[in-house]
């Protein structure tokens, strides 16, 4: 490992003026975000740990991390002015696939539905997204896990390090990508709509169909995020 990516993530998120809550181990970085939703007064408050007891996944699922520095483990927590529409779940998806792929270019990314990023055949990333209200506030917790060197001993499970160069995976270098993630993220919440805007839509098309393992290929995203296969199925996005 050439790097600790809790230390050097914490040192980016404070220089970058980030309200950052970083703790060595905690159960969930998205259960410390939710416990202090309405304690904090920032747009956005940053969560970063070396260690999970407890990360958590979409429905059921776990998120395991087992060596020390080697994963990037955080939630960003943004204040909204009203409920954050369904939409914004395949968009914060489309945000992570652009901000990986702009900064590492030229590699196989792509976007299994609803939020799992791939690299080639690998899983190196997944996003929860949680919601959690106090009277007329709002605040949208986005967990994001990333398997940087290293990664579970599960099934299709991949890190950065085992499909991109030494070269570039640096501290500099991974600095960029999240500069890049802080940008597609907050860019996406300033245009959130309660329909999919058609550039967006496109780009799922292309990235869920880039998915090594896509049976049937996407025809069109609808608005509301619904999945058009070209076989003429057609799937939510939130049932899956």
């Amino acid at each position: 490992m050439k790097f600790s990516v809790y230390e050097i993530t914490a040192d980016w998120a404070e220089r970058a003026g980030l309200a950052c809550i970083k703790t060595p181990q905690t159960t969930s970085t998205n259960d410390l975000a939710k416990t202090d939703a309405f304690k904090e007064v920032e747009a956005l408050s940053f969560y970063v740990t070396d260690h999970q007891t407890q990360g958590r996944g979409r429905g059921a699922h776990t998120w395991t991390d087992s060596m020390s520095g080697g994963f990037l483990l955080s939630s960003w927590s943004f204040m909204l002015l009203a409920a954050p529409q369904p939409v914004l779940a395949p968009s914060l998806g489309l945000a992570l696939f652009k901000a990986a792929q702009a900064t590492w270019m030229g590699l196989p990314w792509s976007l299994k539905a609803p939020n799992d990023l791939y690299l080639g055949v690998h899983k190196v990333a997944g996003l929860l997204l949680e919601n959690v209200q106090e009277g007329s506030k709002q605040r949208l917790i986005v967990g994001l896990g990333m398997n940087v060197f290293a990664h579970p001993s599960i099934d299709r499970s991949g890190s950065l390090s085992e499909q991109i160069p030494a070269d570039e995976i640096t501290p500099e270098i991974w600095r960029q990508f999240l500069d890049r993630l802080l940008l597609e993220l907050t860019s996406t919440l300033l245009l959130a709509d309660d329909h999919l805007q058609a550039s967006q839509r496109r780009a799922l098309v292309h990235a869920l169909n880039l998915f090594p393992d896509t049976r049937d290929a996407y025809d069109k995203v609808a608005p509301d995020g619904g999945l058009l296969l070209k076989n003429g199925q057609s799937i939510s996005w939130f049932q899956l």
